[in-house]
């Protein structure tokens, strides 16, 4: 089992690099604010970081539980308010907070699109992958025999920003650092699971290739994902388990990791032929810079976001009670945070 020692000390740490990197942004990020708002907005979040750092280190468990739970629920509303309010090209400083590059016109284009749902389902393979992996732990099940169980549990926790910054990173890409030449994961996805066939623009034989293309690539990630599930808790967490079984392998892990971290390197070298990758991303230059690739997924905060967030629910005890906590604070995440978009404009 992890020490709760490392809970007391990774939980704060979390808490406080997500609370700076927001006051930061609050102070930069838009103009009209006035000095007044930011300063009350920014010692609203030193005093839910100064409430978690008081749970960690004192309080009992159901009342840190509830300051954790709170925490996520305005720190996520709070993400989630200033990334809708950032619009346009990213720069140096959405590495950290975020620019999900959405464009200022009520239409949202198919590139947009397809990097939103590439972000949305590699981020949550990410953290379904970490649910694994904690589960493996507290059930004793030898995995990543080279480190020991609390240094198991911080490198778990830290997997969003690990795999995003592994993966983005072009030393294994064909074109190493040649950006003008340079696929993004999202192009590279949605080549992947449309076979670079584009519905309403050729003939009718372009568009049917197409829907089998997409029917057949999406079946096939649904059930890869389906056995990844079922074939890694024993039964505990599984989908559809009369039908393809369960087991308790650590295979479908390692691979998983593998894939999420040279998900770029995977993809292009063993899903598509060189001439659908040597045509240059569609997706203009913001994508071609680290900077704005990392921006892409939300940047940092959001990644230790992902972090925080599990780590608060690894502390949870009960599957049912972990369920019905990120039940709660998602649900609470998103009025929260409209109420924060209201407030602000």
């Amino acid at each position: 089992m992890v020490d709760v020692a490392i809970h007391n000390v990774l939980t704060p740490i979390l808490a406080g690099i997500i609370t700076i990197i927001i006051i930061i942004k609050n102070f930069s990020g838009n103009s009209t604010k006035t000095t007044t708002s930011a300063i009350w907005w920014g010692l609203s979040h030193i005093l839910i970081l100064i409430s978690v750092i008081v749970a960690s280190s004192v309080l009992e468990y159901k009342m840190k539980i509830m300051v954790f739970v709170i925490s996520v629920t305005w720190l996520g509303s709070t993400i989630i308010q200033q990334m809708v309010e950032t619009k346009g090209g990213c720069n140096y400083g959405d590495l950290f907070s975020g620019n999900l590059m959405i464009p200022s016109s009520s239409s949202i284009d198919d590139n947009t699109l397809s990097r939103l749902i590439f972000v949305c389902l590699y981020l949550f393979v990410t953290l379904m992958l970490m649910i694994v992996m904690l589960y493996k732990i507290d059930s004793q099940t030898p995995i990543l025999n080279f480190m020991n169980e609390n240094y198991k549990y911080i490198f778990i926790i830290l997997l969003p920003v690990i795999l995003v910054i592994f993966n983005e990173i072009t030393i294994l890409s064909p074109y190493g650092n040649d950006y003008s030449k340079y696929n993004s994961s999202d192009v590279l996805f949605k080549k992947f699971i449309t076979g670079d066939f584009k519905y309403g623009s050729g003939s009718s034989t372009d568009n049917n290739k197409y829907i089998l293309r997409f029917i057949t690539t999406v079946a096939f990630v649904g059930v890869m994902f389906i056995f990844f599930i079922n074939y890694t808790t024993d039964g505990n967490i599984s989908l559809f388990s009369d039908i393809f079984g369960v087991g308790g392998s650590n295979i479908p892990v390692y691979i998983m990791l593998f894939i999420l971290l040279f998900f770029n390197f995977t993809i292009e070298s063993l899903f598509l032929q060189k001439c659908s990758y040597t045509t240059s991303t569609s997706g203009g230059q913001g994508l071609q810079d680290f900077h704005c690739r990392i921006s892409s997924y939300g940047g940092l905060v959001s990644l230790l976001f992902i972090s925080y967030t599990v780590s608060v629910l690894y502390q949870i005890e009960g599957t049912r009670y972990k369920m019905f906590a990120l039940l709660f604070m998602a649900s609470l995440m998103f009025g929260w945070s409209q109420m924060f978009i209201r407030l602000k404009n």
